[in-house]
């Protein structure tokens, strides 16, 4: 499992920023994960990828998805729940961000100075979903 990524911005504004975007603590990165899951749930979000019908004809969780399906899939119920909540849940998932400064040390990522590019944000916050839901990639043990 990933606990931290290096998100190095190639072009744009930021281009040369390096940015850490590291795992959220346990419980709070298991809220995060159930109130999207929550939101999938209120938002009638399509989880056929996350399913497959067993030899018995059971519905049965397939608990594997590549990275562009979890991406999809988050981004998906994000789409299904109302603006504010959408927005805090887009917000927490930079709370784990750091920037890496020239010297070689980091320090905690301040939006409003450090990030310039709308661009560089979303990459972030995507770079974001990928470490923290990484465990849709792992599979499911019976």
């Amino acid at each position: 499992m990933i606990t931290t990524k290096d998100v190095t911005i190639e072009d744009g504004t930021d281009a040369g920023k390096t940015f850490i975007v590291k795992k959220m603590p346990l419980l709070r990165g298991d809220r995060w994960a159930n109130r999207v899951a929550l939101s999938l749930c209120k938002g009638g979000v399509d989880i056929s990828g996350l399913t497959t019908t067993d030899d018995n004809g059971k519905l049965v969780f397939r608990g594997l998805l590549d990275m562009a399906g979890v991406v999809s899939v988050a981004l998906k119920a994000l789409g299904g729940v109302d603006d504010v909540t959408a927005q805090a849940l887009l917000d927490e998932v930079l709370q784990d961000v750091r920037l890496r400064l020239p010297n070689g040390s980091e320090r905690p990522l301040i939006i409003d100075t450090d990030v310039t590019s709308i661009s560089t944000l979303w990459k972030l916050r995507i770079e974001s979903i990928k470490v923290n839901l990484d465990f849709l990639t792992a599979g499911v043990t019976q």
